[in-house]
């Protein structure tokens, strides 16, 4: 939506300023800057708005992402020892919402992840609750254990909602497995070590 506006407005600009040369009588038509000017803002830019002309364009993005919420891309494990399954939690009266849940602190699943170019970014999406009981987990890529990022699934907000953290903003272009275990350590007000699993996405 907000691409569409933005390229409506640029279309409204051009043709203005095309409107403006063809009334400036002194001028031989097709000589001033905007009768260079192509009105096709179908393309998409080489450079984000902000960038300098002289910067390198932005990166082409060949996006991942799987997801407990989708049956084209669904959540599935690589790797899974057994103690996270697929769990479905649904209020009265709400929709249905699907988990990869684990419960038992030591609880270790892998998924795989292509990254095929753009921002080398591995990501993981969790729920985050201050009333369910959510514990910690530890991520990490491939084998690099020196970088593991701790994700809380415990907040003090009274939203439940899904949140993202970032395991990774170097990774090379290929295939790889993000790692994540359940951990004994929890910040809820009962100590709850359970984790819900939304999605993992790659850029």
């Amino acid at each position: 939506m907000a691409g569409e506006l933005l390229a409506a407005y640029m279309q409204r600009q051009l043709c203005a300023i095309a409107e403006e040369d063809a009334r400036k009588t002194d001028w031989p038509r097709g000589t001033s800057d905007a009768s260079q000017l192509s009105l096709n803002t179908d393309y998409v830019p080489s450079h984000r708005l902000f960038q300098k002309w002289g910067d390198p364009p932005a990166p082409v993005l060949d996006p991942f992402c799987s997801s407990t919420r989708t049956a084209k891309h669904p959540l599935i494990p690589k790797f899974n020892d057994g103690r996270w399954a697929n769990w479905t939690f649904k209020a009265e009266g709400g929709t249905a919402k699907t988990y990869v849940r684990a419960t038992e602190p030591g609880a270790k699943i892998g998924f795989s992840v292509p990254v095929r170019g753009g921002l080398g970014r591995v990501r993981v999406q969790y729920l985050q609750s201050s009333t369910f009981g959510l514990g910690t987990i530890k991520c990490w890529l491939d084998e690099d254990t020196d970088h593991i990022k701790y994700i809380e699934g415990y907040w003090t907000s009274p939203l439940n909602l899904a949140g993202i953290s970032v395991i990774s903003t170097t990774a090379a272009i290929g295939d790889h497995t993000l790692w994540c275990e359940l951990t004994a350590h929890s910040k809820s007000p009962n100590k709850g070590t359970e984790f819900r699993l939304i999605g993992v996405d790659s850029a």
